[in-house]
């Protein structure tokens, strides 16, 4: 009986210690990018997001842009896929025109949101990206 006790209080001391260390998702900046490149053909917009996050874990951004045309107004929305380094890093999200209207430099809108994921656990942590005025350039 004592053999099995010790083996027990072994056995939930082992549990103890290696629970700790499955590491939660751990973010460190979230930040978009004040500037923005509009693509040669003006129909894709290539848009920064800092990203510091622990290693190994997964990122995905997701971004809407709009902007006004004249009297139109340009929307688009796309998303983004990493993996973290541990370091800061940037992660670049292709935003296209959803519409038969170019993208223009100028001010633009950009709102979006972003997720880190431990592949260990599947803890997801979100952080809101925006909304915040954006300029679009060549």
């Amino acid at each position: 009986m004592r053999y099995l006790r010790t083996a027990i209080a072994a056995s939930v001391l082992t549990v103890a210690l290696v629970i700790p260390s499955i590491a939660s998702a751990q973010l460190n900046t979230a930040q978009l990018g004040a500037k923005a490149q509009v693509a040669e053909d003006g129909f894709l917009v290539r848009a920064p997001v800092l990203v510091n996050c622990d290693v190994g874990f997964n990122i995905f951004v997701s971004l809407r842009v709009a902007k006004a045309t004249g009297n139109r107004l340009n929307v688009g929305f796309n998303g983004a896929a990493s993996e973290c380094t541990g370091a800061d890093q940037t992660v670049i999200v292709e935003i296209p025109s959803s519409s038969t209207i170019p993208w223009k430099p100028g001010k633009a809108s950009a709102t979006g949101g972003l997720s880190v994921a431990n592949p260990v656990t599947g803890e997801l942590v979100q952080a809101p990206l925006g909304p915040q005025a954006i300029h679009l350039q060549k």
